[in-house]
């Protein structure tokens, strides 16, 4: 299967590329953005991967990146609903112009060929009233730039999809929470903001009423759904409109600051501050809050979570990954100490040195944000495991015994090691003699001084001890995704399996009653 995924700069498309690339049935994978997206540190050997840098809406970049050997599309390129409210020319440009040329090319010369588009509830426009439930029915009548230009590609690739041109899978995504990284154009960005600032210890603008209800969904489901509609048979869709309503969870702004406080505690929530923004207040209104998902739930997508479980999956592997990330910042220096034959030079040992003292002499708001991270990420764990099922006692317990065992090392050794450094006082260090069994002049049992470059050691292994401990929790975060998704599987197959008995069984009882008469 060869896939390529438009938009894979952005946070899904990562996200997304790492699914598909520990997918089996997929052989090659293309990623594609304005700037060359990155390549996920989960790639493999296995599968070919490339990573360009393409204009998608230029013509001629498009006829060369969408040819007849590509299986299924992901398109996830577009302008935000914000920026597309505020810049209506680049948003038809890119929403609608690109969207267009991408399908055009794509029916020419790939006839029939898979194309996955994440569209939105954008598309609806306000409710008629706040309890008022939407389906796939319900006529949209959008209330943004953004939910038109959306709407305008669901009718034309539903379309090329009953002409048996393209096989579209049109998804209606909610607004996606919590996203990483940096705030992005959307409209629904403050959503993320709430939680993604605050528990960074930074200050997050709230420009929309506490009363304000959105329809929401994890990233960790999202992109889930995303492969399930990829998988999902033509004949399922029954030769009906290819637009779904993807599962989410209604949820007020107020909610959503009560699951800050919780988490994060009166400092976190103060950090909120509100300020009105008539724009984006209006954008968002005019998305409906309810959605009724019974089609998305008979094809066989995912539901989606409670709030509190989106927050808390953020917070404990992204907790983790903030501090490998500044575990990997210190391997080059590390990297001369441990790993290399060649003695190390008496000039690295100085520029480490001073780099650790600098390091630790950073002022108090650097350690701070560092340790608000690390408790965030253990409160993660606790709530995770409260009232725990049995895939949550496994694996998160597991993951909670080592993310404990690098806290253990963090505290006793690089702590520690970063005051000794900074005051240069080695010699007050003492190890027992059998630590250093052969050196010439110690006996076992007897007390010697640590020196400057048997400390640094001690430091940089301890950095590499605990890089090895955050991974291992990664590792069981993504096992349990996996398991959690093969048992999912594993259920659909049943109750497809069930399903089928129960429709033969009629079929015979149906035909005894026929010969009976």
């Amino acid at each position: 299967m060869n896939v390529i995924v438009t938009g894979a700069g952005g946070f899904i498309g990562q996200a997304l590329a790492v699914a598909l690339l520990a997918d089996s049935s997929v052989s090659s994978l293309t990623l594609t953005d304005v700037s060359e997206p990155p390549l996920p540190s989960a790639a493999c050997s296995n599968i070919k991967t490339l990573c360009i840098a393409a204009d998608l809406t230029s013509v001629e970049t498009c006829k060369s990146l969408f040819t007849a050997d590509v299986t299924v599309v992901y398109l996830l390129h577009g302008l935000m609903s914000g920026a597309a409210e505020a810049n209506l020319e680049l948003g038809l440009k890119v929403n609608l112009d690109s969207m267009r040329c991408v399908m055009d090319i794509l029916r020419e010369v790939n006839l029939g060929v898979r194309v996955v588009f994440p569209s939105s509830c954008a598309v609806y426009g306000p409710p008629q009233s706040p309890a008022a439930v939407i389906t796939e029915r319900d006529a949209p009548l959008p209330g943004s730039s953004y939910g038109a230009q959306k709407l305008i590609i669901e009718i034309l690739l539903n379309d090329f999809s009953r002409r048996g041109l393209l096989d579209g899978r049109i998804l209606r995504l909610p607004t996606i929470m919590v996203r990483p990284g940096a705030p992005s154009g959307a409209a629904s960005s403050f959503a993320s903001g709430i939680f993604r600032e605050t528990l960074k210890g930074e200050k997050s603008i709230l420009p929309v009423p506490k009363s304000q209800e959105v329809w929401i969904c994890s990233p960790k489901t999202v992109v889930e759904n995303l492969i399930r509609a990829r998988d999902i048979p033509v004949e399922k869709f029954g030769g009906k409109s290819r637009v779904v309503n993807l599962p989410g969870v209604t949820v007020t702004v107020q909610e959503m600051l009560d699951v800050v406080k919780s988490v994060g505690g009166e400092e976190a929530l103060s950090l909120v501050e509100e300020k009105k923004d008539e724009t984006i207040e209006r954008i968002v209104a005019s998305w409906p809050t309810r959605l009724n998902t019974a089609r998305a739930k008979e094809l066989g997508f995912k539901d989606d979570g409670s709030l509190i479980e989106t927050v808390r999956d953020y917070i404990e592997q992204h907790a983790t990954s903030f501090f490998l990330g500044i575990l990997f910042s210190l391997f080059p220096y590390d990297y001369p100490l441990l790993w290399t034959a060649t003695p190390t030079p008496p000039s690295h040992f100085a520029i480490l040195e001073n780099h650790l003292a600098l390091l630790h002499a950073s002022p108090p708001i650097i350690p701070r944000i560092l340790h608000i991270v690390i408790s965030v990420g253990l409160i993660g764990f606790f709530i995770k495991l409260y009232r725990p099922s049995e895939s949550n006692a496994l694996f998160d317990g597991a993951s909670l015994v080592l993310y404990m065992c690098g806290v253990i090392v963090y505290l006793a050794n690089i702590v520690k090691g970063l005051r000794v450094v900074s005051s240069g006082k080695y010699d007050q260090e003492l190890v027992e003699g059998e630590l250093a069994v052969g050196v010439k002049g110690v006996e076992a049992g007897q007390e010697v001084p640590l020196g400057r470059d048997d400390s640094l050691r001690v430091l940089a292994a301890s950095n590499t001890i605990l890089a090895l401990v955050l991974v291992g929790v990664l590792v069981l975060q993504a096992g349990q995704w996996y398991a959690e998704r093969k048992e999912g599987q594993e259920l659909e197959s049943m109750r497809k399996a069930e399903k089928e008995k129960a429709a033969k069984s009629g079929t015979q009882r149906t035909g005894s009653g026929k010969k009976k008469v």
